[in-house]
C-alpha cells in the first residue's frame, strides 16, 4: 500500500504540463484597393444562395474574421493603390477591434474611385507598412498583404520602388510578409461601372 501510495502521488508531482503561451505579434493587414478590387468574382455560399462579392469584400470578411480571434496583439490596417494610406496604426490596446471593424466599413467602392489614387504599388506599400511596426518592439512582426496581383502604374517606377522596399526589409529583418491571393484565376473579371 505504501509503494502504490508513493507511485500515485509522484504521478501527481510529476503530471504538471507547460502550458504555451501564446507569442504577442505586431500585424499589419493590407487591402488591396485598386479598382481591380471591385471586379464582382468571388462566389460565395450563405445557407442554400450562392452569391458573387468583389475581391475587396472578401479581403474586408478575411481580415473581419481573423481579428475576432486575436488578442492583446497589435493590429494595424492600411489600404493601397498607387499611394499607400495607413487607416488604423498598430494598436496594443484591447478595444483595438471595434476601431477596426469601423475602418474596415470606411472601405467602399466610392473611397475607392475617388479617395485613393489609382495604381498598385506594392514597394510603396511594404515601405509604408514596415514604417509602422515598432522598431524598439521585440514582437513578431507580420505584415498580411490582401491583394489580386495586378501591379499598375508605370513600370519603371513601380520597379524603383520595389527595389527600395526589398533594400529596407531585408536591412531591417524583422518583418515577415505574406501575401493572400483574392479574386478568380479562371476567369477575366470587368471592374463594375459607376452607378
Amino acid at each position: 500500500i505504501l509503494f502504490l501510495g508513493l507511485a500515485i502521488s509522484s504521478a501527481k508531482l510529476n503530471w504538471e504540463h507547460l502550458v504555451p503561451i501564446k507569442e504577442k505579434v505586431e500585424i499589419i493587414f493590407a487591402i488591396d484597393a485598386s479598382l481591380s478590387a471591385l471586379a464582382l468574382d468571388v462566389t460565395i455560399k450563405e445557407g442554400e444562395q450562392v452569391r458573387k462579392i468583389s475581391r475587396l469584400d472578401l479581403e474586408k470578411q478575411q481580415v473581419e474574421n481573423v481579428i475576432g480571434d486575436l488578442k492583446g496583439d497589435a493590429v494595424g490596417i492600411i489600404i493601397f493603390a498607387e499611394q499607400t494610406i495607413p487607416l488604423q496604426i498598430v494598436l496594443s490596446r484591447e478595444d483595438y477591434q471595434n476601431s477596426l471593424l469601423r475602418n474596415l466599413r470606411y472601405i467602399d467602392k466610392d473611397f475607392i474611385r475617388y479617395g485613393i489614387k489609382q495604381g498598385t504599388d506594392y514597394g510603396i506599400l511594404i515601405l509604408t507598412a514596415i514604417e509602422q511596426f515598432s522598431e524598439k518592439s521585440n514582437k513578431k512582426k507580420v505584415l498580411f498583404v490582401l491583394t489580386d496581383g495586378e501591379p499598375q502604374g508605370n513600370e519603371a517606377k513601380l520597379q524603383e520602388n520595389m527595389e527600395k522596399a526589398i533594400k529596407v526589409f531585408v536591412e531591417r529583418n524583422d518583418v515577415s510578409i505574406y501575401l493572400i491571393g483574392v479574386g478568380n484565376t479562371r476567369e477575366s473579371s470587368k471592374i463594375p461601372q459607376t452607378e
